[in-house]
């Protein structure tokens, strides 16, 4: 089985689901860096050279690259995966489990650097804008959600526990 990891940029996904992919003896795919692998540039030249749309389509390639693999793997999707409908579409109608990684705003502004992220270049009210935006769409897309507002360890246990039980 696969397991989806969606949220905010900063909510965790990366750092998670390697932990609970190492312990599990399971394969972690992170589709940002698959995406700057293929492209070979990061993901903020991908934006500033090409633009949203540009990403979008490749992030959407992606996607359905993963869906179509084999084998269970924990796999992290990048903060704006569901701003397309089609990938919304896509991951629901999966069979697979989408777990969204929901860690408030407050957490997220207090953890990352901004102006590491092209979509929050313009500072930390951008983390509670795009929440906002896109908090209805990450529900939409999962299957299951996991709160992740304190320690670490508690988070990656609860991934975990949700893993082992599928």
């Amino acid at each position: 089985m696969k397991f989806f990891l969606i949220g905010m940029p900063g909510c965790g996904k990366t750092t998670l689901g390697r932990i609970a992919a190492d312990k599990l003896g399971i394969k972690f795919v992170d589709m940002d860096s698959e995406i700057e692998k293929v492209e070979g540039r990061p993901i903020s030249e991908i934006f500033s050279r090409d633009g949203e749309g540009y990403f979008r389509n490749i992030e959407t390639e992606t996607l359905k690259n993963e869906l179509s693999s084999d084998g269970d793997k924990i796999i992290s999707t990048g903060g704006g995966i569901v701003v397309r409908e089609e990938n919304i579409e896509l991951l629901q109608n999966s069979g697979e489990e989408v777990v969204f990684i929901n860690r408030p705003p407050e957490k997220i502004a207090e953890d990352i650097e901004c102006s590491q992220r092209p979509l929050m270049k313009s500072g930390k009210d951008t983390i509670f804008r795009l929440y906002n935006e896109r908090y209805r769409r990450y529900r939409r897309a999962c299957s299951t959600e996991i709160l992740n507002d304190s320690d670490l360890k508690s988070a990656v246990l609860a991934l975990i526990r949700m893993i082992r039980s599928r």
